[in-house]
């Protein structure tokens, strides 16, 4: 690292210390947002293959073992569709605190109910993830109308009652110029965290693929966001609220000379999640090594957690990071490597370049 580091924003994420399922546990949604990852025609089903509550619970006992084995939390991010629309969803919250897994929600800002709102506090939820795309307007141009209003309204009764919300927004050539102004709106608004993510032209985004930023555009957002960080630093925004979620922030830093090349040898730090700390696991017990890039490794109805992590042929395929285009010589390697759904969604290869990288 460069010695003028600890007067910048840039923070390395540590060797991982907790492990991550994001887990659907639903594919029903109010919403039929533009560029949604899943068919909308799949949100009509009725989950008729789901994981029931009991196959459920036996697969939190597997992940908390998975987690006593290595020594290391875990946590499950529960998402969908909206978790919320799940009738037992509470009994799965239950489960997760009796197992001392930390918890989570990717979801709509509804139904979030008095007793939905007791319900979460009770089973000790730490975060709820709300989804704006950009100011009024366009917001509701994305996921529909009134959808704006009501996200705002979940932001302060989520913050009232002392849970966590973060904000995460997609990117693309329409919204991209709005999102400094509505980092500083969820700010003033009480959210805790802020942060992005490219659109990936895979199921209803698909039709999508124009919208996606050229390298260029991309490159010169996240230095408008870096200058929006630091604006909102030294107005008391603590470091916490600041996503770096993108793995080409670290080619950013590289640029800004606050990144020293890192050797191969020390191993991968941060970057790209796939085959690192995490996997998705799907209404129907498939597993994916991350949500946008559905690729099956296989089912967790026949496969235990940990064998699929360790052991899967796919994943372990996935880790020869050195084979990625682009990535093999880069001495940002063990830090980036890009965005391999963003890559596999263009391409239909997992190890093609990612395209709105610069370098």
């Amino acid at each position: 690292m460069g010695n003028n580091r600890t007067n910048k924003l840039v923070l390395l994420k540590p060797i991982e210390t907790s492990f991550i399922l994001q887990w659907h546990i639903t594919n029903k949604c109010e919403n039929r947002c533009l560029h949604c990852y899943i068919p909308h025609n799949l949100k009509n089903l009725d989950d008729s293959n789901k994981l029931t509550l009991n196959e459920s619970k036996i697969i939190m006992d597997d992940l908390a073992r998975f987690g006593e084995f290595f020594n290391i939390a875990t946590r499950i991010n529960f998402s969908g569709g909206n978790p919320l629309l799940r009738e037992d969803f509470p009994d799965f919250m239950e489960y997760a605190k009796k197992k001392n897994i930390r918890t989570g929600i990717l979801g709509n800002p509804f139904p979030l109910t008095k007793e939905n709102l007791e319900m979460l506090c009770k089973n000790e939820l730490y975060r709820y993830q709300i989804s704006l795309e950009g100011l009024q307007n366009m917001h509701d141009s994305i996921r529909g109308k009134g959808n704006y209003e009501l996200s705002l309204e979940g932001i302060k009764k989520l913050s009232d009652c002392g849970i966590w919300v973060s904000i995460m927004t997609t990117i693309l050539k329409k919204n991209y110029q709005e999102i400094p102004a509505l980092c500083d709106l969820v700010h003033s608004r009480g959210a805790k965290h802020f942060d992005f993510a490219r659109i990936v032209p895979i199921g209803e985004g698909k039709q999508m693929e124009n919208e996606q930023l050229t390298p260029k555009e991309f490159r010169n957002f996240l230095f408008t966001m870096y200058k929006k960080y630091e604006e909102l630093a030294l107005r008391g925004a603590r470091p916490s609220f600041f996503g770096k979620k993108d793995p080409l922030w670290n080619l950013m830093y590289r640029e800004l000379g606050i990144l020293d090349p890192l050797s191969k040898e020390e191993g991968v730090i941060s970057g790209c999640s796939i085959g690192k700390n995490s996997l998705c696991l799907d209404v129907d017990g498939t597993v994916y090594p991350c949500r946008r890039m559905p690729e099956p490794i296989g089912n967790i109805r026949q496969t235990s957690i940990k064998d699929l992590f360790l052991h899967s042929q796919k994943i372990n395929e996935y880790r020869e990071f050195e084979k990625i285009d682009g990535c093999g010589e880069c001495d940002l390697m063990s830090v980036c490597r890009g965005c391999r759904a963003v890559a596999y969604g263009n391409t239909g290869n997992y190890f093609s370049k990612d395209p709105q990288c610069w370098k």
